[in-house]
């Protein structure tokens, strides 16, 4: 009997906190741990030990600016014009929260790409003059369909300390 986890199953929960970007989430245990730039602001989860096409980004970004209220139709606009200009892109749902502390924007989306059916969910939140980027990405509808739950708890435990 092997030891080797199954990451395509639920094993247990790791916490990953980024300081420096100033919030934690909650990954599965076993995934593989990338930092994407020098800086230290974009890193990259994935349960393939080879491969980066299915996993879930994040990417913490400092703006010049404080996001209001006022600024989520023209944020919306944006994003969603962003995605319109992938391959056959198909928008399934876009939805916004506003809080006091933070604005959210997200959506879930698929395109073409290389024959693939490619399965993106995106969330932008913005709080202050920070954007924090989230992307839970399915190589194929397969593996986002596997992954969905993993993705789904790896979103909604996403916090700012």
């Amino acid at each position: 009997m092997s030891d080797a986890i199954d990451l395509h199953k639920y094993t247990g929960m790791q916490k990953f906190t980024d300081i420096q970007g100033g919030f934690f989430f909650w990954i599965p245990a076993g995934w593989k741990h990338m930092k994407i730039d020098d800086k230290g602001n974009s890193h990259f989860f994935t349960p393939n030990e080879n491969r980066m096409d299915t996993g879930f980004l994040s990417e913490k970004r400092q703006l010049d600016f404080k996001v209001t209220k006022d600024d989520v139709p023209i944020l919306k606009e944006g994003f969603i014009n962003g995605i319109n200009m992938l391959p056959k892109v198909q928008i399934e749902q876009v939805d916004e929260t506003i809080t006091d502390q933070m604005i959210g924007i997200e959506a879930k989306f698929s395109f073409k790409e290389e024959g693939q059916t490619r399965v993106r969910w995106m969330r932008l939140i913005y709080s202050g003059k920070s954007l924090l980027i989230l992307s839970a990405i399915g190589t194929t509808l397969e593996e986002y369909e596997r992954y969905k739950p993993m993705f789904f708890n790896i979103m909604m435990s996403t916090t700012f300390i």
